[in-house]
């Protein structure tokens, strides 16, 4: 058992099965009322349902409740800024942007927004850019109709790399995944390139 990250009351340890020595991320609810690590399971079963054989989404295990909630995920050690920082994959720099790209589409193309997007919520297995963290994705669609454009008051994810609109309140859209795809990419590139790379709050990112 080892801790990959831990997020406030969330963490997530890597377990590795004695039999099979299989590996697995596990991720904790230590209180289990954060609403975030409950949608992640109900969005990561919608996505399944509606394209079982998506490409470019982490595997969902299963969950269990006692004696902490905890969800379970394929194990993807390697993330796309190290990938790139190293230069030892066998993918080339340009092909890594394509599938986060990809990876957008795809989740797009069921009905979903992720509102996280930031380069470390992408994973390389297998030379396979996956998209992990869907506890702030939601459904852009209701009864087939594009939701109407709000002003929720509030602003889910990390504001580093979030949308103008997100930040302003609104709810998000497909565009809003790619402007912080578009943030993302420039942190990868060149982080000198965010005007706001030195910002320290959300505040001063707003």
């Amino acid at each position: 058992m080892k801790s990959i990250d831990s997020i406030g009351t969330i963490t997530v340890t890597l377990f590795e099965e004695q039999t099979t020595g299989h590996r697995i991320a596990v991720k904790f609810d230590t209180t289990g009322r954060s609403q975030s690590f409950n949608n992640e399971e109900i969005n990561l079963k919608k996505i399944r349902q509606r394209n079982p054989d998506v490409v470019h989404v982490v595997q969902y295990l299963g969950s269990y409740v006692l004696p902490i909630a905890h969800n379970k995920f394929e194990y993807i050690e390697e993330n796309v800024e190290r990938y790139l920082e190293e230069q030892k994959g066998a993918l080339e720099p340009h092909m890594v942007l394509k599938q986060m790209l990809n990876a957008l589409r795809e989740i797009h193309s069921l009905g979903y927004v992720h509102r996280d997007v930031r380069p470390s919520n992408f994973l390389i297995h297998n030379h396979c850019v996956k998209l992990v963290n869907f506890g702030c994705a939601t459904d852009y669609r209701r009864d087939g109709n594009h939701n109407s454009h709000q002003n929720l008051g509030n602003y889910q994810g990390n504001p580093f790399f979030a949308s103008i609109g997100s930040l302003s309140g609104f709810n998000a859209f497909r565009k809003d995944d790619l402007e912080q795809l578009g943030y993302s990419i420039m942190y990868l590139l060149d982080r000198t390139l965010i005007p706001w790379s030195n910002s320290s709050n959300f505040d001063e990112v707003k």
